[in-house]
């Protein structure tokens, strides 16, 4: 009588991976959220690998249709479909973050046919010692790879981010705050030479104006201004409470470069001092006129 073979062990079913990301710098990340937090409801990330980039893109507008964010944020990827996106519910995606030890690796995980995403907390000795998943919403991703425009304006202006924060700031001080500040380019009708001037106005009696020269140094002296011998290039209202909130988690230390252009949003370009890895933000001018 022929004995049948002992029963074995059932094979543990391999997963299969759709995406891995690993990333040293997650701090940088964690800004980067901090940032998308104060403009959009929820977290839409594309997940990129090809041979000009790969890592992290982010393209979203609030929800008002008012402004676009546009981030790049390069880190190890492995993506056997070469781009696949995700998108998850903002607080806890953070809560997350804000667990990962400063000094460890970051590891995000998806595979395939799971509805979350895995975050693994690695030591030096690549070992993990936290393990957390996050429930993804439903998206159907981008659709296309497209991104904001190269920083290519008629106009483009850098500035240190903490004299443009505390203008900022400074309009909405007080029991009458500004809705928008004014941008203005000013340009000799002689010389050639073109100012930028910030400006924003609480009520009839109470405003705020600050110049700045257009190149070389930018000390201006405003007493000695005649603004009669200048012409207007551009001209501009934004809202005071965006700008706010799209810088309020940058590094005031660090500059920023303003683009502008006529018919066109206003570009604020920020370096997030890795490479390839910068966020762009688009503001749409305000339509009311200046009184």
């Amino acid at each position: 009588m022929m004995m049948s073979a002992p029963p074995t062990k059932k094979q543990k079913t391999q997963k299969r991976l759709k995406f891995a990301l690993t990333i040293s710098s997650h701090i940088i990340l964690k800004g980067v959220c901090d940032v998308l937090d104060s403009l959009v409801s929820t977290f839409q990330y594309v997940v990129v690998k090809n041979e000009n980039f790969q890592g992290l893109k982010v393209r979203q507008m609030d929800d008002g249709l008012s402004s676009l964010t546009s981030v790049r944020y390069a880190c190890q990827v492995d993506c056997p479909a070469g781009q696949c996106s995700f998108k998850v519910e903002k607080t806890m995606f953070r809560a997350y973050l804000s667990q990962i030890a400063s000094t460890a690796v970051l590891k995000i995980v998806q595979y395939e046919n799971e509805d979350c995403v895995h975050f693994y907390s690695m030591d030096d000795d690549h070992n993990c010692s936290d393990a957390y998943s996050c429930a993804l919403l439903d998206w159907g991703g981008p659709e296309d790879d497209e991104e904001a425009d190269d920083l290519v304006c008629t106009h483009t202006l850098d500035m240190d981010l903490n004299i443009f924060g505390r203008f900022l700031k400074l309009s909405q001080t007080g029991a009458s705050s500004a809705d928008d500040v004014r941008f203005k380019l000013l340009q000799h009708t002689q010389s050639k030479e073109i100012l930028f001037q910030m400006s924003y106005r609480q009520t009839s009696n109470m405003r705020g104006s600050r110049l700045f020269k257009f190149h070389g140094d930018n000390k201006v002296n405003h007493e000695e201004i005649d603004f009669e011998d200048y012409s207007t290039l551009y001209n501009q209202a934004f809202s005071v409470g965006f700008l706010r909130r799209f810088i309020k988690h940058l590094d005031k230390d660090r500059k920023l470069t303003i683009g502008l252009q006529e018919d066109k949003p206003l570009c604020i370009h920020y370096n997030l001092g890795v490479e390839k890895s910068v966020i762009r933000f688009y503001l749409a001018p305000k339509v009311d006129e200046e009184e």
